[in-house]
Formats: structure tokens, sequence, C-alpha cells
């Protein structure tokens, strides 16, 4: 986060075939993630949702929805080079 590591806890909560949902938190914040995979064309269209919440923060007020974005690109576009390389 803003540049240094954000160390949290992840928990897988299922995988399918066309999907993987996981959870993780940082102190007070739980956030869930769930990707979506769905064949379009010669490729793979992937779909990204993400859900974060607190009791004790209002994070509707400091949502760093940049950050998170960056942070969604940079994954996504390494789960990509590693689907795409030999095996």
């Amino acid at each position: 986060m803003m540049g240094l590591p954000a160390p949290f806890h992840v928990t897988i909560d299922a995988v399918t075939e066309s999907s993987v949902v996981w959870s993780s938190w940082k102190g007070p914040i739980l956030g869930t993630r769930t990707w979506r995979f769905e064949a379009e064309g010669e490729g793979t269209l992937v779909t990204d949702h993400k859900r974060f919440e607190s009791r004790w923060l209002p994070l509707a007020l400091f949502y760093p929805r940049p950050l998170i974005r960056q942070m969604s690109q940079r994954w996504l576009a390494d789960l990509g080079a590693e689907a795409s390389s030999e095996p």
C-alpha cells in the first residue's frame, strides 16, 4: 500500500472451473475477491469483483480506488503471463 508492503492473510473460499473466490484480512478490514473466467474467442475474459468491509472503519469514505485498480491490473497481468507460459 502506498509503495510499502502490506502483508495479509488469505483464505481460498471456493475454486471451480470458472471461478476463484478468496478472502483476506488485515487488521479490521476483510476483503472478498472473486475472479470469474469465461472463454471469449481464442482468449479468456476475466471478471474481477472486490468487496471490502469493516465494522469500525468508514471504508466507503477512504476506499483507495486507483490503488486497488493498479494492484488488480498487476495481478491479472501476472496471472495472464503465468497462464500463457509453457508447462
